[in-house]
């Protein structure tokens, strides 16, 4: 009775959100191990909350059993049955039988309480196994993570036998789960990029991707992958073109491993700026892709041959070209520097400051820095990186200071990243008017820098929308436009000001694009609450009050 009760749930769910989510091939509720990651996005807005709203209960239920159905399929991998009970708690799995459960135990995971429980408050970071806490980047996927413990059976609210496992230990039916996971990674790819046949293999998945875990027995993420990804694709000779193709579309998967590595692919092999959808999947992970750059530079070590810049700074155009990529793709995100600095002769006195931001060592940062300071302090390109530390440590009211003394500087003017920092710093003491008029100053500067121009536009038109402006930010959304590589938060700003304008036919045709660009964004994903259905209620309604 409780398996047809926990269909029934995980239908109703599908014919609920199946017409939106037909939006993007990457949001369909495939019944495979990556769309666990539309799950989280459907549940985002469930987090952190003691209570829930009565209109998002059959959600959070057929959510809670899709993850159910999920874990289930895994563990008929080792159980000779496998089935369902729900009670007061929730749906929960029960395994019985097998190699690895002795005759009369049953093996029993309390999904939906545990995910309900997680979401309510979640924890950063997140138990995975007993003694292995995994950290969350921001507002990064929990439910995927937290359904490959409950997959494996060493989750911290397994019930039975299991109980005091760990990972590694005495458990040989981790292989048989893993290559269950792997086969449905390889078919959601296949669904999703049928033409491209890399991705479709499963053995791919099997090599220190899925588990154990990003940070399980290793410094830094995705270095055991790296190293078995190499010797897998020298085994296939797959080509430097096929295996970038592969990451670029890997790098937009809903499951965060998978994206994660994706990203890291796509950043050692571009020899161009990556397409758009790419740059907004790394953008979705802020600060967590300094994590990645690591392994990304071995990998591009290992498959082509190239070395790091960092050690020697920028000794060429295709050095330039680099430092550019991965700045635009954020595996640089505590660096502020000019890539003109960067560059051999200057360089040497800098290495330390730029392999301490590459390295996330803040105070041998700021000491590099000091040191050289002390001797120039005339040097207006440090004293901004100087700032951009503050910044990152958190004090912000003394990065406004600094910042403040650094503009009455001569020639401060033309440094747009001091008036953009500047500007950050202000819309974080919620002072919107002051924020946009840096930002402005910013953008005079920056007219020869047109990545750091498109920011800057962005930056002021969210300011202007703040202040409850439309007229200037949507000209200033439009300026970004024309520069960005990937234009999906300028397409989002300014799809609150046509909504504010009641441009219902322009809403449509900038949600399609974005959703284009970057359906698995949380702020894209949340704009599927802006139904057509609900964008002609408003569009009666405004025609309504003009009438």
């Amino acid at each position: 009775m409780a398996e047809k009760e926990i269909a029934r749930y995980v239908q109703d769910l599908k014919d609920e959100w199946g017409p939106l989510l037909k939006v993007s091939p990457l949001l369909e509720l495939d019944d495979t191990w990556p769309s666990l990651g539309v799950i989280d996005l459907l549940t985002f807005c469930t987090r952190d909350r003691e209570t829930l709203l009565s209109a998002l209960e059959p959600m959070m239920k057929g959510c809670a059993a899709y993850l159910a159905v999920q874990v289930g399929r895994c563990w008929k991998r080792f159980c000779d049955d496998v089935s369902f009970e729900e009670t007061a708690d929730g749906i929960a799995v029960i395994g019985r039988g097998g190699e690895f459960i002795p005759e009369g135990e049953r093996l029993r995971y309390p999904v939906e309480k545990e995910f309900r429980q997680v979401l309510e408050a979640v924890p950063n970071p997140l138990p995975m196994f007993k003694r292995f806490d995994i950290p969350l980047a921001g507002e990064g996927n929990v439910v995927s993570l937290l359904g490959l413990s409950m997959a494996i059976g060493l989750g911290p609210a397994v019930q039975g036998p299991w109980e005091n496992y760990q990972p590694g230990e005495q458990t040989p039916w981790v292989d048989a789960v893993v290559r269950q996971i792997a086969g449905e990674c390889a078919s959601h790819y296949g669904r999703v990029f049928p033409d491209e046949p890399v991705g479709q293999v499963a053995e791919l998945y099997l090599a220190g991707l899925l588990y154990p875990p990003p940070l399980y027995g290793e410094r830094l993420p995705f270095f055991r992958a790296v190293e078995q990804f190499l010797e897998l694709f020298k085994e296939y000779r797959f080509s430097a073109g096929a295996v970038r193709q592969f990451g670029y579309n890997l790098s937009r998967s809903p499951d965060p491993i998978l994206s994660s590595m994706g990203l890291v692919l796509s950043g050692a092999l571009a020899e161009t700026m990556p397409p758009p959808e790419v740059l907004a999947a790394a953008w979705t992970k802020g600060r967590y892709m300094g994590l990645l750059r690591p392994a990304m530079v071995r990998f591009r070590k290992g498959f082509l041959e190239l070395s790091d810049w960092v050690p020697t700074g920028l000794q060429s155009e295709q050095d330039e070209l680099r430092f550019a990529i991965e700045s635009e793709m954020g595996f640089l995100p505590w660096l502020q520097l000019d890539p003109g600095r960067l560059k051999a002769g200057d360089y040497n006195r800098l290495m330390p400051i730029v392999s301490a931001a590459c390295d996330f060592n803040l105070q041998a940062g700021i000491k590099a820095i000091d040191e050289i300071l002390e001797q120039e302090p005339e040097d207006l390109s440090l004293r901004i990186q100087r700032v951009k530390f503050e910044t990152i440590g958190g004090d912000i009211e003394r990065a406004e200071r600094m910042l403040g003394s650094l503009v009455s500087e001569p020639g401060a003017s033309r440094y747009p990243r001091l008036f953009n920092l500047w500007g950050q710093c202000l819309l974080a003491k919620s002072d919107p008017e002051g924020a946009k008029r840096r930002f402005l100053e910013g953008l005079k500067a920056a007219e020869k820098v047109p990545l750091l121009a498109a920011e800057l536009a962005n930056n002021a038109a969210w300011s202007g929308i703040l202040l409850g402006e439309t007229e200037q930010p949507l000209a200033l959304i439009e300026q970004g436009l024309e520069a960005t590589p990937c234009p999906v938060t300028l397409l989002l700003n300014k799809a609150a000001i046509l909504w504010e304008l009641r441009d219902f036919d322009s809403i449509r045709e900038t949600r399609l694009r974005v959703f284009e660009l970057a359906p698995c964004d949380r702020r894209v994903f949340a704009s599927l609450a802006l139904t057509d259905a609900a964008l002609r209620q408003l569009q009666d309604e405004f025609f309504q009050q003009v009438q």
